[in-house]
């Protein structure tokens, strides 16, 4: 799961970060999978370079954002005609 902010107690993504997805062309994931000893600074233990436009990725992401926006009624009743 990939967050950057919550809703409540839920995890979502910022709008800032999907327009960032939707533009840029790489993002690099940094994971801190093993816990260090107390006092040890933290330290990366993986990581993920994510290609956002290889295969369309620009696009997705509007199409996701598309999907996932509210509908007001009226919209949702001219659409079903």
């Amino acid at each position: 799961m990939l967050a950057d902010e919550t809703e409540a107690m839920f995890p979502r993504l910022s709008d800032h970060l999907l327009d960032t997805m939707e533009k840029g062309r790489t993002m690099i994931l940094r994971f801190d999978l093993v816990a260090e000893l107390a006092g040890q600074p933290a330290a990366f233990d993986g990581e993920a370079v994510i290609a956002l436009q290889a295969a369309g990725g620009g696009n997705a992401v509007s199409a996701v954002r598309r999907c996932a926006s509210p509908v007001g009624v009226a919209s949702a009743t001219h659409d079903r005609h």
